[in-house]
C-alpha cells in the first residue's frame, strides 16, 4: 500500500554551513531594548524579533521549475476554477466538439503541471518579506533560463513568470544545466549592505534527467553538479512533482550531496500551497512571557522567515520579559529584557487624544493578528483534512 505524502511543509531551508543540530536554536529581539522605557495609560507593548535554528542571515532564493513537455500534463486540479480540470485526451473534453477541434492539444493549459508551479512561485513571492529574502527564478528542459535576477522587483517577477508559460517545450530534462544556472544566479547577485547572506536552491520537477544522454549520464552531471555548488556554500533542496518511489533516486542524491532535503508530493497541485508555506528558517515556537507577573503575552505570531510578534501587558516599575525559541527537535533556548514601566494618567486634552488613538492602534493590530492567526490555523487544518481524505482514499481504491 502506497500512502500520499506531502513532506514539503516539514522541510527547513537550512542554509548555516555544515548540518544543522538540533541545538542551534537562537533568537534575537528587535523591540524591545534592553532596560527600555514605557510610560503612559496603555500597559500594553508589542514585541518584535527573529528566531531560528539556521544561519542569521538573509537569504538568497532561487526557485527552479521544470518546463519540460512533461509540466504540461494534468495537474489533476481546476486551478483557475473556471469548473473545468484540463489535460490531455477525450476523458478531459467537454465533449466530442471541443476534442475534435483540438484533439492534440490540453483542453485547458492552466490546469497544467507547470502551472501549478507558477501559481506556487506568485503565492510565495507574495508572502516573502524583501528586506531579507530575495528570490529569483529559473526555469529548465533541455536548457537553463535566468528569468528573474536575485533582488528583482515583484512586478518584474511576476511579469517573468507569464513568459515561462508561453515557452514551447522540449521532452528533456537537464537538471546539470538548471543547477549550475541557478547558481550562476546566486553567485552574481548584487551585495547590498547589512551583512552576509545565505544562499540556497528549491528545484522542482515531476521526471528524472534525460539530458544530456543517456538518461545515466544526466543524473551523474546533475549530481556532480550539485557536488559544486555545495562547495560554494549554495544548498539545494529538491521537490518531486509525482515522481514514483523508484525514480526518485536521482532527486534524492541531488538534495543528500547539496546538504538539503527531498520532499514528495503526489499531487502536483498540492505545491501551490506547499511552496508558499516553506519553512525558511527551522523554528517550531516562539513565546513570550512577562515572568513579573507570570502572564504569557497575547497574539504570539511566528511568520515563516522566522519573525515573531506578540503584545504583552505590563504593570508599574521593572517587567523581567523571556523569550523562548524552540527548534523542531525540542530543543530550548530564551533570553531576557527588562522593561520599566511607569502608569502615567494623560493630563489633558491632547494627551488624552493620543491615548486614545495608540489604544484602538494596538486593539486593531491585535485584532488583525488575531484573525491571521486563525485563517491560517483553518487553512492548515483544511490541507491536513484534505491529506487524510486522499489518504483514505488510496486505502481503498488499493
Amino acid at each position: 500500500m502506497r500512502l500520499m505524502t506531502f513532506a514539503l511543509l516539514g522541510i527547513a531551508i537550512a542554509i548555516a554551513a555544515g548540518p544543522v543540530h538540533a541545538e542551534d536554536v537562537w533568537i534575537d529581539v528587535e523591540q524591545p531594548h534592553a532596560d527600555a522605557i514605557e510610560s503612559g495609560p496603555v500597559p500594553l507593548i508589542e514585541v518584535r524579533g527573529r528566531a531560528g535554528t539556521v544561519g542569521r542571515g538573509a537569504l538568497d532564493l532561487v526557485i527552479v521549475l521544470d518546463a519540460s513537455k512533461s509540466t504540461r500534463n494534468s495537474s489533476g486540479a481546476d486551478l483557475n476554477s473556471d469548473g473545468h480540470v484540463g489535460g490531455y485526451g477525450f476523458r478531459y473534453r467537454r465533449g466530442l466538439g471541443s476534442f475534435l477541434r483540438n484533439p492534440f492539444g490540453s483542453s485547458d493549459p492552466a490546469d497544467s503541471i507547470l502551472f501549478a508551479e507558477l501559481e506556487a512561485v506568485r503565492r510565495l513571492a507574495a508572502k516573502l518579506d524583501p528586506d531579507r529574502i530575495r528570490l529569483g527564478v529559473v526555469s529548465f528542459a533541455d536548457s537553463a533560463i535566468i528569468h528573474s535576477s536575485i533582488g528583482s522587483p515583484s512586478g518584474q517577477l511576476l511579469t517573468s513568470l507569464k513568459f515561462i508559460g508561453r515557452e514551447t517545450p522540449t521532452g528533456r530534462t537537464n537538471m546539470a544545466k538548471a543547477i549550475r544556472v541557478a547558481a550562476d544566479a546566486l553567485g552574481g547577485a548584487p551585495h547590498p549592505r547589512g551583512g552576509r547572506r545565505d544562499r540556497a536552491i528549491v528545484l522542482l520537477s515531476d521526471g528524472v534527467p534525460t539530458a544530456p544522454p543517456p538518461q545515466l549520464r544526466a543524473a551523474v552531471q546533475a549530481v556532480q553538479a550539485a557536488l559544486e555548488i555545495a562547495e560554494r556554500g549554495i544548498r539545494i533542496y529538491t521537490v518531486g512533482l509525482s515522481i514514483p518511489e523508484a525514480d526518485s533516486g536521482t532527486l534524492k542524491e541531488i538534495a543528500h550531496v547539496g546538504h538539503g532535503a527531498y520532499a514528495s508530493i503526489d499531487e502536483p497541485a498540492t505545491i501551490v500551497d506547499a511552496l508558499p508555506n516553506l519553512d525558511l528558517q527551522g523554528i517550531a515556537a516562539v513565546e513570550v512571557q512577562n515572568a513579573t507577573t507570570g502572564a504569557l503575552a497575547r497574539a504570539t505570531h511566528v511568520w515563516r522567515d522566522g519573525s515573531f510578534g506578540a503584545f504583552v501587558r505590563l504593570t508599574p516599575g521593572p517587567n523581567e520579559l523571556v523569550f523562548r525559541a524552540r527548534g523542531p527537535s525540542g530543543a530550548l533556548t530564551e533570553m531576557t529584557r527588562t522593561v520599566h514601566y511607569e502608569h502615567r494618567i494623560p493630563q489633558n486634552d491632547a494627551d488624552r487624544e493620543r491615548a486614545n488613538r495608540r489604544l484602538e492602534f494596538m486593539k486593531e493590530l491585535m485584532r488583525e493578528r488575531t484573525v491571521r492567526m486563525a485563517v491560517e490555523r483553518e487553512m492548515e487544518q483544511a490541507r491536513e483534512r484534505k491529506k487524510l481524505e486522499r489518504d483514505i482514499k488510496v486505502e481503498v481504491d488499493e
